[in-house]
């Protein structure tokens, strides 16, 4: 039986194979961690900078103890060292040296080079870089020293087992894990995992009204795993989006095998959620194979989620009919959409607004969520009364600025014209297909268009110039002059002060102007491309996602 001085080895492989065994980490990876601690008590117990390493027998526990050297040029050395002066290397280069790559000068160290004549002496074929080991004997070491030895090594045994944890569920985000909830403290519920780890299920992570007892079982999905002290931290939810998907994933063997795919879920936990899906079988009903016959694949997981009613729908790319289906179980007389801003506009029937904005308006809150785009309900009688009114308006426009009467006023706009600027930016051969409309008239509208457009951007760049607005904002075209006021109202007076902005401060600026967050966005990045910011940006974005924690599945 091998022993260092008072520390018995055999005992100690007993040990490891019952710790391996218990914590689940493989024997190997355990006896490097005691084969390090060995040589790192052995260059404590000979002193000095020495390059020493262990290989231990895993049958019968026998020590092997080298001492490596590196082989040097016989003309490198400038200075010898003695034992005594080796922390100048420490001190001085660290772990800078490296053998014909270092920025330093290498110094020969006593500890771990010996030249290419000497090391030649023994074997003819060395070359310098070469690393030799040579077998010297096991230091004797105190009682002391030996439990030293043991404590490091359970230390280290206790790191390897945190790093294995950490690894093992940091690969685990975004998936559902199953424990045993252990306690339950200020509302935040403790899972038992396994016997070594526990996660937190917090309360704002949880389904409204849901509540648990110790020792029940509860599934959640891992959304967030950080390294602790004492292991890693690991944070559930039951309430994130992707906690349903896991779920129908888990439920529904064409959701797994990627044959119906899950494209979006907008969910209010433990109330209401939609969720649409797309198949890439022609033949197989999407929604159908979420349901299953008699509603029972999704009836398991509506009593999972605490009762939470769940409508499927066919995703569509037509975002007209996406938001259609979405708004079920309403239905849908028209949809207006504004591409640049994200929004869309349902016209519904009086009977149908109030089923299409749902109970507290979340019917409609929900088909924002799940299209991604602004929906706003409108009743047919409420679409006409605007219809009405944006007449009104555009034919009193017309009428002001081209000086002509209500009748030719009402054809422009019957035409498609909504602004003044519309009937500059086409050609007189489009004016002339216009019933009643010769070139000579055209001519003249158009004409007069020109004028009034001029005269207001004349009147704009006046008015701006005063308030002290730079030339580059008054010439972005990506604002209307009304807004670009508004900026100067706000302090807001170049192309740098807007690119400087956040989004949320800019739709700040424009409460009433409703604009979206994406067009904010949008003009953001315009801005700051025209500035050249972007690559900065996106730098700064990448150096961000490094620094932080979050996950995103």
């Amino acid at each position: 039986m091998s022993s260092i001085g008072t520390f018995p080895l055999q005992e100690l492989i007993f040990d490891i194979k019952r710790i391996s065994e218990e914590i689940g980490i493989e024997v190997n990876d355990l006896f490097h961690v005691l084969e390090s601690t060995i040589s790192q008590v052995c260059i404590s117990a000979y002193g000095g900078n020495l390059d020493l390493s262990v290989s231990v027998n895993r049958d019968d526990g026998t020590i092997k103890l080298f001492k490596n050297m590196t082989v040097v040029d016989d003309d490198l050395p400038n200075k010898k060292i003695e034992p005594e002066d080796d922390y100048i290397l420490e001190k001085n280069f660290g772990d800078e040296l490296a053998i014909g790559e270092s920025e330093v000068p290498l110094i020969f160290d006593f500890y771990k080079h010996i030249t290419l004549k000497e090391a030649g002496k023994e074997n003819k074929d060395i070359s310098i870089g070469q690393v030799l080991s040579e077998d010297i004997p096991l230091p004797t070491f105190t009682r002391h020293s030996s439990m030293q030895a043991r404590q490091i090594l359970m230390q280290r045994i206790k790191m390897l087992q945190k790093d294995k944890q950490f690894a093992e569920f940091n690969g685990k985000v975004g998936e559902i894990v199953s424990g045993t909830v252990k306690r339950i403290e200020y509302g935040n519920v403790w899972v038992e995992l396994t016997p070594h780890i526990e996660a937190m299920l917090r309360r704002d992570e949880m389904i409204a009204r849901e509540s648990f007892r110790p020792g029940e079982r509860i599934s959640s999905l891992v959304i967030d795993v950080n390294k602790n002290v004492s292991g890693p931290s690991i944070l559930l939810s039951r309430t994130h989006p992707k906690f349903m998907e896991r779920l129908f994933a888990m439920e529904v063997p064409e959701v797994y095998e990627g044959i119906v795919q899950i494209k979006s879920i907008a969910r209010e936990p433990g109330s209401h959620a939609k969720i649409s899906v797309i198949s890439q079988d022609d033949y197989l009903d999407p929604v159908g194979v979420l349901v299953g016959m008699k509603g029972v694949r999704i009836n398991s997981i509506v009593n999972e989620l605490q009762g939470e009613k769940i409508d499927v729908i066919v995703w569509s790319e037509d975002p007209a009919m996406f938001i259609a289906q979405a708004i079920q179980p309403a239905k849908v007389q028209k949809i207006i959409l504004d591409e640049e801003n994200q929004k869309a506009e349902v016209v519904v029937a009086e009977d149908q607004q109030s089923i299409a904005i749902g109970r507290k308006g979340q019917n409609v809150r929900l088909a924002s969520q799940l299209t991604g785009w602004k929906v706003d309900i409108i009743s047919e009688h409420d679409e006409a009364e605007r219809f009405q009114k944006d007449i009104k308006e555009k034919v009193a426009l017309f009428v002001e600025a081209l000086d002509i009467d209500d009748v030719i006023a009402r054809l422009l706009y019957t035409e498609g014209f909504r602004s003044v600027k519309d009937l500059v930016d086409v050609t007189i051969e489009e004016f002339s297909v216009i019933e009643g409309f010769s070139q000579e008239l055209a001519e003249e509208i158009q004409q007069r268009a020109t004028t009034f457009i001029a005269e207001k951007q004349k009147a704009f760049v006046d008015k701006a110039v005063k308030l002290g607005i730079k030339d580059d904002l008054i010439k972005f075209d990506k604002l209307n002059h009304k807004q670009i006021l508004t900026l100067a109202e706000n302090e807001v007076f170049s192309i740098q002060d807007l690119a400087d902005l956040a989004t949320d401060e800019l739709l700040e600026i424009f409460p009433d102007e409703e604009i979206s967050a994406k067009f904010a966005e949008d003009v953001i990045l315009e801005c700051r491309t025209i500035l050249g910011m972007i690559e900065i940006e996106e730098d700064e974005n990448i150096e961000e996602d490094n620094s932080t924690n979050d996950r995103q599945f």
